[in-house]
């Protein structure tokens, strides 16, 4: 999963037919390229995003 630094305002319109998601928090604007599969989780504290983590099961 790769997290893009800030992206403005403008540049989400060029995300659309891509596997995104576009997280705003603090006044940032930041993109998130999803896996092809797994978990995404979101933390948030004192009503901020901190983290974005990917959780991926690897069936055996």
């Amino acid at each position: 999963m790769e997290i893009q630094k800030e992206i403005e305002l403008e540049d989400i319109e060029k995300l659309l037919g891509t596997n995104s998601l576009v997280i705003f928090s603090s006044g940032q604007i930041k993109r998130v390229i999803l896996p092809s599969h797994g978990i995404v989780e979101i933390t948030t504290h004192a009503d901020k995003v901190t983290y974005v983590e990917n959780k991926i099961k690897e069936k055996f």
